[in-house]
């Protein structure tokens, strides 16, 4: 309306949109109705961040200790964010955080199915992210939702996450720019 000078957090339905966009244009991940893992950057970024979940244990601990120390990235190395949908900044900056270290993850997935039984569930999530690493079709499509992070949707959600300056400038949604920041959003897609 244009009597509204202010809105709420619309951060959630821009988000939304673009997980729309996301699962009908590249897939979305989990598994099919034969329990066969999809084949899709999503099922790639939840697979590299489910077989983080095992680093818990000593065994992959090891392997990442191993691979880390042999490239010299102990302290370099970022563990990815939980890819929510929901959450497209989460997707984004896993996607980001995934190619900047995409040759080091590839080498602990190589180690994890080395190392680790066939018949363990950590190998069939890494056998199946490598498989799905390799495909080109898949690297095409987590390099333009990289792009896509990295260009337009970090630096805008950034700018309305880090507080308003004339309420005192604690880091929460700037409701009072939304129009105009939109506006500038919009110009952006459309000058592409």
């Amino acid at each position: 309306s244009p009597n509204y000078l202010v809105s709420s957090c619309t951060l959630h339905d821009l988000q939304t949109s673009l997980r729309n966009a996301v699962e009908q244009v590249l897939g979305v991940g989990g598994t099919n109705e034969d329990g066969q893992f999809m084949k899709t950057a999503m099922q790639m970024l939840h697979g590299a961040y489910n077989i983080q979940k095992w680093m818990e244990t000593d065994e992959i601990k090891m392997i990442l200790s191993f691979v880390l120390s042999r490239e010299g990235l102990e302290k370099k190395f970022k563990l990815l964010p939980e890819p929510v949908l929901t959450r497209w900044w989460l997707v984004g900056a896993c996607e980001v955080m995934l190619k900047l270290f995409f040759g080091t993850w590839q080498n602990v997935i190589r180690g994890i199915l080395i190392y680790s039984k066939s018949s363990s569930t950590v190998n069939k999530f890494a056998s199946g992210t490598l498989g799905l690493v390799k495909k080109t079709t898949i690297r095409s499509d987590h390099e333009l939702l990289c792009t896509f992070h990295s260009w337009f949707l970090f630096p805008h959600f950034h700018y309305f996450q880090c507080g308003d300056k004339m309420i005192g400038g604690t880091p929460s949604f700037s409701a009072r720019n939304v129009a105009v920041r939109y506006f500038v959003m919009k110009c952006q897609i459309e000058q592409q």
